[in-house]
């Protein structure tokens, strides 16, 4: 078992945001990871989506590494 999950991808139909739904993906995907034993969870989300960014923040994420352009922003817990 490691102790560094990642969130491979966190999607809502565009007709149910702005009502949690992604809130609840999101902590129950880094729920799951920390009863699993996981210390760190990563994710990566695009430069564009602010949207995502702030609610990542909100839940303690961090920018970790960005590439130049459109790629995504990785983004971690702290340690």
């Amino acid at each position: 078992m490691t102790d560094e999950a990642h969130i491979t991808g966190i999607a809502v139909r565009e007709a149910l945001r702005g009502n949690g739904v992604g809130e609840l993906l999101l902590l129950a995907s880094v729920e799951l990871a920390l009863d699993r034993g996981s210390r760190v969870v990563t994710l990566e989300v695009r430069v564009s989506n602010h949207v995502a960014q702030s609610m990542y923040t909100k839940y303690g994420f961090k920018e970790w590494a960005c590439a130049r352009g459109t790629t995504p922003t990785t983004m971690r817990t702290p340690t």
